[in-house]
């Protein structure tokens, strides 16, 4: 029997269904957040979850046609915009056909970012395009040799010397300063300073932990490298701690007008979900959830890309 909470998700989903608009990547992307914690919780994420109860049926429609949709407009966004849909893409894929994106189509809308990423387009997103770089290098993709392995490889580079001594060297926005240090805190550094790389991350948290402060007067683009931050420095924190800034960001992004509708009807679940976990009267299940950071309603691959593409 599916839950009241997620009847409410459910209903809201199915509600969007006709009200999306699959030209922005925006909007694109909010409803692919509603649909997959939807299915989430009909546990369609799950090899061996329940795939024949009508919220399971109508979850996996829709996504198909998602899938279908985000296909005939991907190929008119801006090569930016199409490089941020493939995160979801490849997960509402696996959804709808249980298989992943097939790769001619990920590495095209990818390929195409970074040529016109080293060709002046600033509308594509640095830190992003070095993340999908990342991924495809981190399983030995051949087609990122060369020139987008020389290109990752000399950003880093260039974001290490910008933050040598654990502060940065120049004047950087808020938001450049919040997506570098999370970059330097997740990558191996040991080709810059060898085994001390775990002293210089304890150095660049201290000295950046400030930036937690002010989550209130920071935009949708800035709240999301800030949860960029936070799931790279979390093992310097305690599990009260990350769960403090964990929900201030979730709430921050709720009240801003600037999130997305359909993103904003997850948050809130995200949150009911939190509160209702982190009260529960059972002391060993909340020493269980706080030790593992749990992230409810979310799957945790699913909420690894999602979380930077709404800007």
């Amino acid at each position: 029997m599916i839950e009241t909470q997620t009847i409410y998700l459910f209903d809201e989903m199915l509600d969007a269904s006709t009200d999306v608009d699959y030209s922005n990547v925006y909007d694109a992307t909010g409803y692919a957040t509603l649909i997959l914690a939807v299915a989430n919780e009909a546990g369609l994420l799950l090899t061996n979850g329940t795939k024949q109860s009508y919220e399971a049926i109508q979850t996996t429609r829709l996504a198909k046609e998602w899938v279908y949709n985000v296909k005939a407009n991907i190929g008119e966004m801006e090569a930016g915009h199409a490089m941020d849909m493939l995160a979801p893409y490849d997960l509402m894929h696996r959804l709808a056909h249980h298989s992943p994106t097939p790769k001619a189509f990920a590495d095209e809308y990818l390929l195409k970012a970074f040529e016109a990423r080293i060709h002046g387009d600033s509308s594509v997103n640095e830190y992003h395009l070095y993340r999908f770089i990342k991924e495809k290098l981190d399983c030995r993709d051949k087609s990122y040799f060369g020139r987008p392995l020389e290109w990752y490889a000399s950003s880093l580079d260039r974001w290490f010397k910008k933050f040598r001594n654990g502060s940065a060297s120049e004047n950087l926005s808020v938001y450049d300063t919040l997506e570098i240090v999370s970059i330097l805190m997740s990558e191996d550094l040991f080709a810059f300073v060898g085994r001390d790389q775990n002293i210089f991350k304890r150095r660049l948290f201290a000295n950046h932990n400030h930036l937690f402060d002010k989550i209130r007067v920071y935009s949708i683009r800035e709240l999301s490298a800030l949860s960029h931050l936070l799931s790279s420095s979390h093992i310097l924190m305690s599990a009260k701690q990350y769960q403090v800034y964990y929900n201030a960001i979730i709430l921050a992004q709720i009240a801003n007008l600037d999130t997305n509708r359909f993103y904003r009807i997850t948050l809130k679940r995200d949150l009911a979900i939190l509160n209702e976990e982190y009260s529960c009267k059972n002391t060993i299940s909340k020493k269980i959830y706080l030790n593992n950071a749990y992230r409810p309603s979310l799957d945790q691959r699913y909420a690894h890309h999602i979380n930077y593409l709404f800007q």
